[in-house]
């Protein structure tokens, strides 16, 4: 799992290097897959970061021309962000080429091999997301031993 872990990261530092994105950047692109607008609240909730971070990030973002803030016309004391015609091409550019990515691993596997993973993987992820990173998903599984 370590080497895993290993390629995913170099894969994103790949990514970002492509697109001229950090990390923190790209995932904050990402969370506008599905939404138009966010406040910096529910981008630092999505992220797991404190506001005071998603505000460098919203300024690099806005640096680069990728996103825009405007004022809630609800409450003007809360800034909107959404992502700029640039930002929503980048985000479009980096989806798609994770997607061919993506592709280009399945391709190389029969479909039953290809079945079997994305089972394994959907495995995966659920006992990931029951494990708790700091370790206490571990400990109360063994007490049930």
């Amino acid at each position: 799992m370590d080497e895993l872990n290993k390629l995913c990261h170099e894969r994103m530092r790949s990514q970002c290097e492509l697109f001229g994105v950090n990390e923190a950047e790209l995932r904050c692109l990402r969370l506008f897959e599905n939404q138009r607008y966010m406040t910096s609240k529910d981008i630092a909730a999505a992220l797991g970061v404190v506001k005071s971070r998603v505000t460098k990030i919203i300024d690099g973002l806005e640096r680069k021309g990728l996103v825009q803030r405007m004022a809630d016309p609800g409450d003007s004391r809360v800034a909107l962000v959404s992502l700029t015609a640039l930002g929503r091409e980048k985000w479009e550019m980096a989806r798609g080429h994770v997607q061919s990515v993506n592709a280009a691993i399945l391709v190389r596997l029969s479909e039953s091999q290809r079945v079997d993973l994305l089972a394994a993987l959907a495995m995966l992820k659920a006992s990931m997301d029951a494990v708790s990173p700091l370790g206490s998903g571990v400990a109360a599984s063994r007490e049930g031993e």
